[in-house]
Order: C-alpha cells, then structure tokens, then sequence
C-alpha cells in the first residue's frame, strides 16, 4: 500500500522493491486541483511534499516500480473532485510506455472502483523470492482490493 505520500521517497521505494503487486495512489491531476473549488490552502497542502501524488509523480513511481520487480499495480485514492479513472490511468501509463513497459507483459495495471471491489488480481505466494527477469517462483493468489470507502 502506498498512499498519502506526498512525495516517492527513498525509504518508501526501499520498502516497495520487489513487491509483486503494489496499490499504489493516483490521488489528483494538477490541472484539475488548480481549477477546482477548494480554498488556496488545501491545494497547496494535496500537492504539497506532505500530501499527495499527482498523477504524473504516480506515473514516476509506477515506472521505478515496474523496473524493481513490481508486476501488477492498483491505481487508488483518486480524489472525486480532481481527479477521473480514466485520466489517472492514461497518465500513468503514458510514463510506463516510456520505459519500454509493455501493458499486459511486463505489468498489468487497473483503477480500484471507489465503492466496490475490484476485479480479482493475481499476485504470488508471499513467500517466494523475486528473481529478476524470472519474477516470482510457485503459486498464485487471487486477491480482489476493495476500493477507497
């Protein structure tokens, strides 16, 4: 789990390598944070190094992810009022495809829904080990996630 964070940081990206699946938050697209209607305040705090990533910052994680082991991702805690699914993940995206990243072969990624549960991702046995350009050794868990309530 990654959200509130503000910013990636070091200890947070020490903490994710390696993690076969990463739910990992999308919370706000700039443009629509600056024209929307919260006070001057609470924009300067949601964007903030102590508040939220964007979706660009998430786009950034999702590709040093990507690169560290991680193979399915969950885009979460996207704000109602600055933020649409479908944006968050095109962002984000748009960052894996300049890594090389290919959807469906090196990663699978999918929004949470806000109100109910996910469609069932696979990850591995938590005890495995990851071994790069292999992943993860021996069996699958079906976990579904149940979005932000």
């Amino acid at each position: 789990m990654a959200t509130d964070l503000g910013h990636f940081s070091q200890t947070v990206r020490e903490a994710q390598t390696g993690c076969g699946i990463v739910n990992l938050e999308a919370n706000f697209d700039p443009v629509m944070l600056e024209t929307g209607s919260y006070q001057p305040s609470l924009k300067k705090r949601i964007a903030g190094s102590d508040g939220h990533l964007s979706n660009q910052e998430s786009g950034m994680a999702a590709s040093w992810l990507i690169r560290n082991g991680t193979e399915s991702l969950f885009l979460s805690h996207l704000s109602e009022e600055n933020n649409l699914p479908p944006l968050a993940l095109r962002t984000v995206c748009s960052y894996l495809d300049q890594t090389g990243a290919r959807a469906g072969e090196d990663y699978v990624i999918q929004v949470a829904p806000r109100y109910s549960c996910s469609r069932p991702m696979l990850c591995q046995d938590p005890f495995s080990e990851y071994v790069p350009g292999q992943g993860f050794p021996g069996q699958q868990l079906t976990l579904p996630l149940i979005g932000d309530l």
